[in-house]
Parts: structure tokens; sequence; C-alpha cells
């Protein structure tokens, strides 16, 4: 039997680094985190990881979360796909085309894009929960010279 590790309001507000008020209007917006209730610890990893991703966006790049709303539920999905994949999530693009994973080797579709990276938010969350487990490094063979 596996236990899903879910987080509260207040840790997701803490490690997100916005307000109740913000918590509260994008629980408008983003139908995968809609109707929560604060009182409960029930905001999954990718969720936690999904709003401090987008927390980021939104402080430093002015992003509107009305720009992400219509493609909220497959963000939420590709993000728990890789998380349970043992993978970090993304990079993903939103452009004119709408929300497709970010391959540096083909670009985008439109004339402007906003990728959402993941790798620093994974490393903040290892360094704040110890989360998700790192995998042990391989074990390098000593080779005779």
């Amino acid at each position: 039997m596996s236990t899903k590790l879910l987080f509260s309001q207040a840790q997701v507000l803490g490690f997100a680094g916005f307000t109740k008020e913000t918590l509260r209007h994008w629980k408008t917006a983003l139908s995968p985190i809609a109707g929560r209730d604060a009182r409960s610890a029930d905001y999954t990893i990718g969720e936690l990881v999904t709003l401090s991703v987008l927390s980021e966006a939104s402080r430093t790049l002015g992003l509107s979360i009305s720009t992400i709303t219509p493609h909220a539920d497959q963000l939420f999905k590709l993000v728990d796909e890789d998380l349970s994949g043992g993978r970090i999530p993304g990079p993903f693009a939103f452009s004119q085309s709408g929300l497709t994973r970010f391959d540096p080797n083909h670009g985008v579709d439109g004339t402007a894009a906003l990728i959402l990276r993941f790798e620093v938010t994974m490393e903040k969350l290892w360094d704040e929960f110890g989360l998700p487990p790192k995998r042990k490094p391989t074990s390098q063979l000593e080779l005779p010279v």
C-alpha cells in the first residue's frame, strides 16, 4: 500500500511564496486546484511544484494566471506524469499553438513563447523537504591504467 504525500495550504504558501489572496484567486482560475479547503493537507507534490513554478513566473515575468487557465489541466497532468516517472518535469512551452513540451532542437510555433523550467524548483523541493528522494549515484568502476 502506498501513501500519497500531501502538503497543507501553509506549506504551499511558504514554498511557492505567494499570499492567501493569490492562492484564493488561483483556485478560481486553475481547475486542478479548484475548491480546495484551506484546513486540510491536500496538495500533491505535483501541484506544489507546478504552483511554485507558476508563482515564480508571475513574480519575475508578470505572467497572468489567466494565460495558464486554458491549459491548467494539461500542465498539471504532464507534471504529475513526469514526477511519477522519476523525471524532473518539463520544460514546457506556452505559445500561440498552446502548451507543448519544449524541445530546444525544434523550437516553438509562433513569435512568442513562455518556457517553464522546473530544475530550480526541484532543487528547492529537495533542500526544503528532502523530496523527491534522490537516487543513489551509480558506482564508478576503477579501471586499471
